[in-house]
């Protein structure tokens, strides 16, 4: 699956409702989203918070030719969630705008150690940023896209509405936490139903 480019607007129809998507996109994303512990917050990805950020992107970058919005739309594709796969964009947040190069080396290693547990059942630990070809293990970074490859045992639980849990076991950053009821059904309706919806409407509508 992937976001069609001819369906993204123009720059000119963007600009022309982008106030109001912004206040939708904004709920929208804080719904999706979840803290984990004091430095770490994920956004659970879909097609409505992906094809946002492609209309932020081409409206800051002003660009206007199809070939542009196909590149975009095929680089923010990769991240579309589908029955077998959840996808998050992990964002580390620390106080000081200029944090120290340890503490941040420290949470990027971290980023590594990310996982979703849904009982009974093994932990399903997020590959990180496996688009790139050091994953940003010797370099670090304040954001990582994760990627959760859910087996079929995962998927029914997750059908079933069984708490879901979110941890991060590196051992100097060793947190974990129950998503919230709505996150997780809105993350069980991307397994039930996410080659059949289109929720791009949620916002543009």
């Amino acid at each position: 699956m992937s976001i069609d480019p001819d369906t993204l607007l123009s720059l000119d129809a963007y600009a022309a409702v982008r106030t109001t998507v912004r206040t939708r996109a904004i709920a929208y994303r804080r719904a999706r989203s979840v803290g984990l512990g004091p430095s770490m917050r994920l956004c659970f990805e879909d097609e409505t918070t992906l094809r946002y950020q492609i209309q932020e992107v081409l409206h800051a970058e002003r660009m206007r030719s199809g070939s542009d919005r196909a590149e975009q739309a095929a680089l923010y594709s990769r991240w579309l969630p589908g029955a077998g796969r959840w996808t998050a964009t992990l964002m580390i947040e620390l106080p000081s705008p200029l944090p120290e190069p340890a503490r941040m080396q420290a949470l990027s290693r971290a980023a590594h150690r990310i996982y979703l547990a849904c009982r009974p059942g093994a932990r399903v630990f997020a590959l990180a940023n496996g688009d790139l070809p050091d994953r940003h293990l010797g370099r670090p970074s304040g954001v990582h896209f994760l990627s959760f490859e859910l087996d079929a045992g995962l998927r029914h639980r997750v059908a079933e509405r069984r708490p879901l849990e979110l941890g991060c076991d590196d051992h100097d950053y060793a947190f974990r936490r129950q998503l919230p009821p709505l996150l997780s059904d809105a993350m069980a309706l991307d397994v039930l139903i996410h080659s059949q919806h289109s929720p791009a409407s949620a916002l543009y509508a």
